[in-house]
């Protein structure tokens, strides 16, 4: 194998290099440290890759939520109206802001951590996560999720919908309960609504931006109104059976009487 190069040419070069990081001054050297490990990273599989999460239980009329990220949960009242029941974890957002700059992170203009992920809290994502000074919480990007408990009342309330980006960043909280609010009255076929809400929010082109080009999910739970009971006598107390019993007896036990004419 040839060497090209000899010991003293390698050594020149050393040192100009040396010389080109003496002249960084302190930011770039930390774009540069942030850099080194980013590509340190990214040869592992998987790196790159994360999830939000939305999840909800239904405990009698109480509804628990728990998020990271921007998938979002919307409840729509029975007037119509749409109720955000989470708020999307974004970068600029002042809380996450801070956590993201204490990190050592910067969001850009655009919203962006270090100029790529768009939301500040996912499952997955770990070269946003390899300060080791800080916790898990205390990241640039962290999973910790924010729960929440909320009353239903189905009288009021007719459905939830739990939905990801790929939704949200095509149609708002609103336009969605109001797709399903003009089908829903005519169709028990949730599902197929679903899919016809995907069709709509699908871009017909994507020469423009990416609005419609995100992958979709889509899960929608239907309140059922408890039916109302008919009137029902009130049940006998134990008094008045017994009494009702023992008149029935005595009756029973008197001769039958005979008519004559």
């Amino acid at each position: 194998m040839e060497n090209e190069g000899s010991g003293e040419s390698s050594e020149e070069d050393e040192d100009d290099e040396n010389e080109e990081e003496e002249d960084l001054d302190e930011e770039e050297e930390e774009d540069l440290e942030e850099w080194k490990r980013m590509l340190e990273y990214t040869e592992k599989p998987g790196v790159d890759s994360g999830t939000t999460a939305t999840c909800a239980i239904l405990r009698g009329n109480e509804l628990f939520v728990a998020h990271a990220g921007d998938s979002r949960a919307v409840l729509a009242r029975r007037d119509g109206k749409a109720e955000d029941v989470t708020l999307d974890h974004k970068p600029q957002d002042q809380p996450e802001l801070d956590r993201i700059t204490k990190a050592g992170g910067k969001v850009c203009s655009e919203g962006r951590i270090n100029g790529g992920l768009n939301l500040s809290r996912a499952f997955g994502d770990h070269k946003h996560k390899q300060n080791k000074d800080l916790s898990n919480r205390e990241q640039m990007v962290t999973v910790l999720p924010e729960v929440k408990k909320i009353s239903v009342d189905p009288a009021l309330h007719d459905f939830v919908i739990l939905a990801s980006d790929g939704i949200w960043n095509s149609m708002s909280s609103q336009e969605v309960v109001d797709f399903f609010k003009k089908r829903i009255c005519s169709s028990d076929n949730i599902s197929k609504i679903c899919e016809e809400l995907f069709d709509e929010c699908l871009a017909g082109s994507t020469f423009y931006d990416a609005s419609g080009c995100d992958n979709m999910t889509m899960i929608v739970v239907q309140f059922k109104q408890e039916s109302r009971k008919r009137p029902t006598s009130p049940t006998p107390s134990a008094d008045e059976q017994q009494t009702a019993k023992k008149a029935k007896t005595e009756e029973e036990k008197q001769p039958p009487v005979e008519s004559t004419v």
